[in-house]
């Protein structure tokens, strides 16, 4: 079997972030212990510089997701707050504050959702990075 290039998600710290972030490794045919990840500058960690560490490769098949939602960033958005244009019915567009607590992705649409929970209430919002910001 020929190596191959995984991208995968991983906790807060671990690619040297305070939050989540995507990371890539290229995993050899043979069972070599630890690889060398390349945080992939996505999401919130989209300025960042680059970063490369050494992770278990057994942490980092288990945590594989696709290339499209590693290069989309949604994921790094977990556990930060965010302001997002919200639209009520019979209201005008208004920015509403609160925390992302979770998110899906639909790789057939390459597009996802996040779940934000606006102080009392909770909300999935199409994840749009033009309708984002990222406040922490």
């Amino acid at each position: 079997m020929a190596a191959s290039t995984v991208f995968a998600f991983f906790k807060p710290n671990a690619l040297a972030t305070n939050g989540y972030a995507y990371g890539s490794a290229v995993l050899p045919a043979s069972d070599q212990v630890d690889v060398s990840v390349t945080r992939i500058s996505s999401g919130r960690w989209a300025s960042l510089d680059s970063f490369e560490c050494d992770r278990s490769s057994d942490e980092v098949k288990q945590r594989a997701v696709s290339m499209e939602e590693a290069l989309s960033g949604i994921g790094t958005y977990v556990g930060s707050c965010v302001c997002v244009a919200k639209v009520s019915p019979r209201s005008p567009k208004a920015w509403e504050y609160g925390i992302v607590t979770g998110y899906t992705w639909v790789q057939e649409r390459l597009a996802g959702e996040l779940f934000v929970c606006f102080g009392d209430e909770s909300d999935s919002v199409p994840f749009n990075l033009n309708e984002l910001q990222d406040l922490v």
